[in-house]
């Protein structure tokens, strides 16, 4: 339904909408990417296996400490439903 609206948005006013988004693309479009990203991925397979740092593996960490501060409890004045609190007096890893 949203595509649809947005359709029809676009071929509003005689396509004057599509008519500029066309252009901005045209304007913004680098036809020599797909060769450049094929030179940068061949130089970077030339250069072999690099090590690397592991961001996932510190941000993972990081969550689970952010996490570890926080406490699920029912809330009495809702319909049931839980809520989730920052622990009190709990030590923040540095």
């Amino acid at each position: 339904m949203r595509a649809l609206a947005t359709l029809l948005s676009w071929l509003d006013r005689d396509g004057a909408v599509l008519s500029a988004r066309a252009a901005n693309a045209r304007r913004l479009s680098r036809p020599a990417a797909a060769y450049e990203v094929a030179r940068l991925v061949w130089n970077l397979a030339e250069q072999g296996a690099q090590p690397r740092e592991r961001p996932l593996v510190q941000q993972a960490n990081q969550l689970r400490e952010m996490l570890a501060r926080l406490e699920w409890r029912k809330d009495k004045s809702s319909e049931g439903e839980g809520v989730l609190e920052v622990k009190r007096n709990v030590k923040r890893e540095t």
